[in-house]
């Protein structure tokens, strides 16, 4: 997936110019954007990996970087006891058996099935304590769970505390149970947050979504709510009296 998020980052130079207090990568397998982070001079760096075995080899390649934590476990909207799906294209596993994705990816092979432990993403978030008006990204990579995940951060009110967001979701229902990015993207619509760019390089049915949280859009939402609730407790106080 580096090749995307170069792609992304070439084309909005403030990804690479700004020094980012935290980026949280959920999903991180290889890591290929490592070389990228680095160049982003990224303050704290949060790898999680649901796969042991990318988990271990993201240690060695991060051990002599202190601000870069790794953490191996899956991340859900319903934590717990979870299968892994490994695929013999690791990028492709996830928590969901692959179902749509098989007619893109012909090629593509079961390897095994894993027993993990599944964590709310909140529980990895709040220990950072990331401040809101803190210059923090969020790299959602999960496939199949997206929605779930973003819902656990809404409902623990941390997705806020990320100004940037970049997300790999297929624009169709590639796993099964999942939800295509329509949807997820209405869904971050409401919470602020305005599709910048998309790169479809890698792979056009399952692009990379750069978006950035408008704080402006989230004051008027509130505002306009307000209006409604007085207006609302108008009304009703007409009709009482």
């Amino acid at each position: 997936m580096s090749n995307q998020l170069q792609n992304i980052a070439r084309r909005h130079d403030k990804l690479l110019r700004d020094s980012f207090s935290s980026v949280v990568h959920l999903g991180a397998g290889h890591c290929r954007e490592l070389d990228v982070y680095r160049s982003m001079q990224i303050d704290n760096l949060l790898l999680v990996e649901a796969d042991p075995v990318l988990a271990d080899e993201l240690r060695v390649r991060t051990a002599d970087l202190p601000n870069y934590k790794v953490v191996c476990t899956a991340v859900s909207g319903s934590p717990g006891t979870a299968i892994l799906f490994r695929y013999n294209l690791p990028e492709l596993s996830g928590l969901h058996r692959a179902t749509g994705i098989l007619k893109l990816f012909p090629g593509l092979k079961e390897l095994d099935e894993i027993q993990v432990n599944a964590v709310n993403p909140a529980g990895l978030i709040k220990p950072l304590q990331l401040k809101e008006e803190g210059n923090n990204l969020l790299i959602i990579d999960v496939p199949g769970e997206e929605y779930g995940v973003l819902q656990a951060l809404i409902t623990a009110e941390h997705l806020h505390t990320f100004n940037y967001l970049i997300l790999y979701c297929g624009l169709e229902t590639l796993y099964e149970g999942s939800t295509p990015a329509t949807k997820i993207l209405e869904l971050l619509e409401k919470e602020g947050f305005e599709v910048h760019d998309k790169d479809t390089t890698q792979d056009p049915d399952r692009p990379c979504w750069f978006l950035q949280r408008n704080q402006l859009m989230i004051i008027n939402r509130d505002l306009q709510q307000r209006i409604n609730d007085i207006n609302n407790e108008h009304e009703k106080y007409m009709e009482d009296h």
